[in-house]
């Protein structure tokens, strides 16, 4: 009869009657079939800090694993089904672990010597361990990724020492083919206690490097010293004569006022000339006969004087109802559709004519992204259409005080120009300015506005 073994579906092998001299070497080999054919982690532990017995004489066994910081963890410990992290047995067989990956001591299968414990630890050994203990490494080439503590009431031979030795590679082994068993072990112990000190000078010396401030603001495109067409009287807008974006050359008619209003007034000054006139000529072919004639002549000749002045006027103003460019360039203005026949005063904006030549960025800037920005700071422009071709351009001006947007926010307006060579975009097109200012460590860049938002917050 083959009876069966600690893991389900294998079987234990025993040797023939009379043939006692293989029965180590094949509960060995019974062991590492199990190991290999555990399914799950709880299962290998349970063999290993239980069926191992068969092969090394221990009272207590507990398998351990090493994390990345080298620190151990038990992970199952014998007639335990799950070990309680803060028992004082499982705590102290961690430190134990522990030490020995830090003494460089935890690579090789020996007895745990006393020697260099506290006289705490001596007194937790006595009261929570056998007073014999065996140390035998998992590995993964050079890697030691945990290991078997075994305590006896007698100290290990040898012989068990090699064969815990030899069946724990088997764990090892079988440990890393489990799933999420593929992670680093513990090596160079030493070198350890240096990582954590070169760690904290890299981030220190790079919060110290120098990187440059930037602020983004929503940008638009405009005309340079643009030439402004406003409304030259009170009327309504009759018509347009170009459309947004046309280009025009100077003198070029651009809208009409309707001249309805301004033409009757022109002829009512004329007709108001015509009578003074003739009051006048009445007046000095009256005035040989009669002096009361002659004293009124110079009243006459004024009001013949102030009727032409206002004859002249409503001839001006019949002549402004037909706007024409002062300048050639592009004609910048809203929905044609919205100004014919809309009332206007004098002075209302109608139009803009910019030069493409002499395009500029308005950009408005943040209160909380106003760094100090020199007089020729670098600008890049990432228009909306295009945001991976930034356009090169120089800071011109930045306006004192801030002023709120049409968007509800409070900002500074930032002027740029165009650098000599760039390509410049259409009137009107929008996108995303980013503005260099000086050099600041990274961890003013990083941690200024956190900072700051902290220290309004609690009034410091």
């Amino acid at each position: 009869m083959i009876p069966e073994s600690g893991v389900k579906g294998e079987r234990r092998i025993e040797p023939p009657p009379g043939d006692r001299r293989s029965l180590p070497f094949a509960v060995f080999l019974e062991l590492e079939r199990a190991a290999r054919a555990a399914r799950t982690r709880d299962e290998l532990g349970y063999l290993v800090v239980n069926d191992t017995r068969r092969l090394v004489g221990f009272r207590v066994a507990a398998m351990l694993r090493f994390g990345a910081a080298g620190k151990a963890r038990m992970q199952s410990a014998t007639g335990v089904s799950f070990p309680d992290p803060y028992a004082p047995f499982t705590v102290f067989v961690e430190r134990l672990a522990t030490r020995l990956a830090g003494s460089g001591r935890h690579a090789t299968s020996a007895a745990i010597s006393r020697d260099g414990l506290s006289p705490e630890d001596l007194r937790e050994w006595a009261e929570l361990a056998p007073p014999h203990l065996l140390w035998t490494p998992m590995k993964r080439g050079e890697d030691v990724i945990g290991g078997i503590i075994y305590g006896s009431d007698a100290p290990f031979k040898p012989a068990e020492v090699v064969l815990a030795d030899q069946i724990a590679d088997a764990y090892g082994h079988a440990e890393l083919a489990l799933p999420g068993g593929r992670r680093r072990g513990v090596r160079w112990p030493r070198a350890r206690r240096f990582i954590l000190p070169a760690v904290i000078v890299l981030v220190l010396a790079l919060l110290a490097l120098p990187v440059r401030q930037a602020a983004l603001a929503p940008a638009e495109v405009v005309g340079a010293s643009p030439v402004l067409v406003t409304a030259p009287a009170d009327g309504v807008v009759e018509s347009l004569a170009v459309a947004p974006g046309a280009h025009v050359a100077a003198g070029a008619l651009l809208f009409r006022l309707d001249d309805t209003n301004a033409r009757a007034q022109r002829d009512i000054a004329e007709r108001a000339v015509a009578l003074a006139e003739a009051e006048l000529r009445r007046a000095a072919q009256s005035a040989f006969a009669d002096r009361e004639a002659t004293a009124q002549l110079d009243a006459l000749r004024a009001q013949v004087q102030l009727k032409r002045a206002e004859f002249s006027y409503a001839s001006e103003i019949l002549e402004r109802g037909a706007v024409r460019a002062q300048a050639e360039g592009v004609v910048v203005m809203g929905d044609p559709a919205q100004w014919i026949g809309r009332p206007v005063r004098t002075g209302e904006r109608v139009m803009e004519i910019v030069d493409l030549a002499r395009a500029e960025i308005r950009a408005d800037v943040p209160i909380g992204q106003v760094f100090a920005f020199a007089q020729d700071a670098n600008v890049a422009l990432f228009l909306d259409t295009r945001p991976l071709d930034p356009l090169p351009a120089t800071l011109v001006r930045m306006s004192y005080e801030a002023e709120m947007t049409p968007g509800g926010v409070l900002a500074h307006r930032a002027v740029a120009r165009f650098d000599e060579g760039a390509r410049l975009p259409r009137i009107g097109a929008r996108g995303t300015a980013r503005i260099e200012g000086a050099r600041v460590p990274l961890a003013l860049y990083l941690f200024g506005r956190p900072i700051s938002a902290a220290r309004q917050f609690f009034g410091l």
